[in-house]
Order: structure tokens, then sequence, then C-alpha cells
């Protein structure tokens, strides 16, 4: 089964403004809590995995469980319209069966080339923790939202037990958690940076061919299917 490019997500911002950059995107069927409202903007904590930031509020929301603190993201959908992978219908994934690590992949590879978003979650834009989440989902593994989150899930991993869509992740100078991927067979990383791309991973962190040089120090493995 191949993706659609298709609407169905609504910005997160870090603050309650158009100007604030966007931290997070719901996706459809998604729903949240209202804890701050200012004005036309609310501060919502997303249910899945407790994110926190700023919507306008608009017609898509709509009230759910009776409670006015609860909603859901829920645009009106027409015929020819497809949702994002990963929005929540009556399942969030594929089939009913779990996929294999094999067919993950080929799920994730098809965001191959889509551009970096700072907070994006579709394949109109990614960031990498976003990437990471979502494949995440279509597996019914739930992770949290940001790459150092991301960093204490799962079971340890040392580099000579690496398997296939284990997590890698990489840190800045100061030992900071900035950066996840997928391992990929054959000492390969499947990651978002600038767009999501293939590049080689060992011991030290990312190798790109094209500049020969190291863009991330590897921290650490994490196996979470």
């Amino acid at each position: 089964m191949k993706f659609q490019f298709d609407i169905g997500s609504f910005p997160m911002r870090a603050e309650p403004s158009h100007k604030s950059e966007m931290v997070n995107e719901i996706l459809f069927g998604e729903q949240f809590t209202v804890i701050e409202k200012i004005n036309d903007w609310h501060k919502i904590r997303l249910n899945h995995d407790n994110y926190e930031g700023w919507v306008e509020r608009k017609d898509p929301f709509v009230e759910s469980n009776n409670s006015h603190q609860t909603a859901c993201y829920r645009p009106q959908i027409q015929n020819d319209i497809r949702l994002y992978p990963g929005s929540f219908t009556q399942s969030t994934s594929l089939k009913k069966e779990k996929p294999s690590l094999v067919e993950l992949e080929q799920l994730a590879l098809q965001y191959l080339n889509v551009p970096y978003l700072w907070g994006g979650r579709t394949l109109h834009g990614i960031d990498c923790s976003g990437f990471t989440q979502i494949i995440a989902r279509l597996a019914d593994v739930s992770i949290p939202r940001d790459a150092y989150q991301q960093a204490e899930f799962g079971e340890d991993v040392s580099l000579d037990q690496l398997e296939l869509m284990d997590l890698a992740f990489f840190k800045n100078q100061k030992g900071r958690i900035t950066h996840v991927g997928f391992v990929l067979n054959n000492s390969r990383i499947l990651h978002a940076s600038e767009k999501v791309r293939i590049d080689k991973l060992d011991s030290k962190g990312i190798y790109r061919d094209r500049i020969s040089t190291y863009t991330h120090t590897l921290s650490h493995i994490k196996r979470v299917f």
C-alpha cells in the first residue's frame, strides 16, 4: 500500500500567535485536552503523548466524550480525500497483524526525500522524531514526541546487536539528545535531516558521503519493535 499526499493536519505553535514557530501537528482523530485559553487561542495537551502547544480554535475541532475540555481534530471529510499516515480512525495500523520489521522498513522508505519541517508529522514535511513517532504508530507502538523523550523508551541495544528498525539516537556537544533515526541493514540509517534520507552509520555517528564528514554523533541505540 502506498501513501498519498493528503490533507488532515493542523499546526500546534509554541506561543498563541501565527508568528510563533510550529512545534507539532495534530492529525485527524487525535484527541486533546484544553488547559489554557487566551482569546481565540487554546493551549492543549495531546492525549496520546501529552505534548503541549497552542492552536487557534477552528471549526475542525469537535467536542468529544461530552466534555468541553476534551476535543478532537476531525475536519469534514469528502469521499475523495484520504488521510495522512498515522491519523486516528477505527484502526491506526495498516492491517490487523503487527507489521514485520521488513514491512515497517518499506513503510518508512515511502517517506524518502520528504522535506524536513520542524514540528512536521506528514508527507508534506516532517522532523526526525515526528518521523519515528508516526512509523511507530503504524506498528501500534506508542512513543513520545521528541527525540530526547524517545531516547528513554525501549530496550538498550549494543552496536554488535543491531537489528533492522532499531532507533539510533544522537547527541550534541553538551550531551543532549537532538536527533533520532531508524537503523537499516548494511550499516545505514534512515532519518530526517534536511530531508528524509539514507546515510552511513557507524560507532562514531552518521557519515554523509556527499560532504565527506560526520553530521551527527552517536549516543545510543534503543529497540522498540
